[in-house]
């Protein structure tokens, strides 16, 4: 694992794409110059909120209880310049993770 995966959110919330017909959300992340993005299913979106320890018990948005918050995002390369995917996002401190690919928490 790199040094540093620390990744900020940019953008998240609930995405359609008609055209193919798939409802997922969608999260922008950036650091430094770079840009980046992942999807989940909505039961991981529920599991990154409790990795980030964020209260959702009386409703949040999703959008605004994830924008500027940071987390560690691990890709599918060790080199994150050759990461094509997203697999693992979790807290900044690099301790819980959620697997975006097998949908559980690590």
């Amino acid at each position: 694992m790199e040094a540093n995966n620390i990744w900020k959110i940019e953008k998240a919330g609930l995405y359609r794409f008609g055209h193919v017909g798939c409802t997922y959300v969608n999260v922008e992340i950036t650091r430094k110059s770079l840009h980046w993005a992942f999807r989940m299913t909505v039961e991981q979106a529920e599991s990154l909120l409790r990795v980030l320890d964020i209260d959702s018990e009386d409703g949040v948005y999703l959008h605004e209880a994830l924008r500027g918050k940071f987390v560690t995002v691990i890709g599918d390369d060790e080199s994150m310049f050759r990461a094509t995917t997203v697999v693992r996002v979790g807290d900044p401190y690099g301790e819980e993770f959620i697997d975006l690919l097998r949908g559980e928490k690590l």
